[in-house]
């Protein structure tokens, strides 16, 4: 599915220390405290949902959310983690798209509207939707790819 990705990891660390790990790098969500941590959110049961922590710059705002289980095993844990976008900024993609398909059917349904050239040019409007989607899969796969590589380091974990 599309901003959505799942996985599942191997660590020899057991499911406790995984646990107390997670804890010491989240703090509660909405704190913007200054206080090291790379996430925001809860940990607790062997379960967690998690935000990565950012400044508030332009380049931070899409972030996935990550939602886990932690199960053990004979010889460590496993843990299972959804990586997907938080239910605020799918709500707002999905406005913009309808916004943009509805400004895009009324250009073709009245081409003689407006009599501004670019209102003929209706075509752009999908090229320029399509490429927007593509750069915004591949900056929240980034930021997928970031947080897993968080998670990897302090957990020691290994996908399975």
């Amino acid at each position: 599915m599309l901003f959505r990705k799942e996985m599942q990891y191997a660590s020899f660390l057991p499911a406790e220390k995984i646990e107390i790990i997670l804890a010491e790098i989240t703090e509660k969500s909405n704190t913007n405290s200054d206080n090291g941590c790379y996430f925001e959110g809860t940990v607790g049961n062997k379960q967690f949902k998690l935000l990565q922590t950012f400044d508030y710059g332009p380049n931070n705002q899409l972030r996935p959310e990550l939602t886990g289980t932690i199960q053990s095993i004979a010889n460590g844990s496993v843990v299972k983690i959804d990586y997907h976008l938080p239910q605020t900024t799918k709500a707002i993609l999905v406005a913009a798209l309808i916004f943009n398909l509805g400004f895009m059917t009324i250009m073709i349904a009245f081409p003689n509207l407006i009599d501004d050239p670019i209102w003929q040019y209706w075509w752009g409007f999908p090229i320029v939707l399509a490429v927007s989607f593509v750069l915004l899969m591949v900056f929240y796969n980034y930021k997928i790819g970031a947080c897993e590589k968080l998670l990897i380091n302090f957990l020691d974990l290994n996908p399975k």
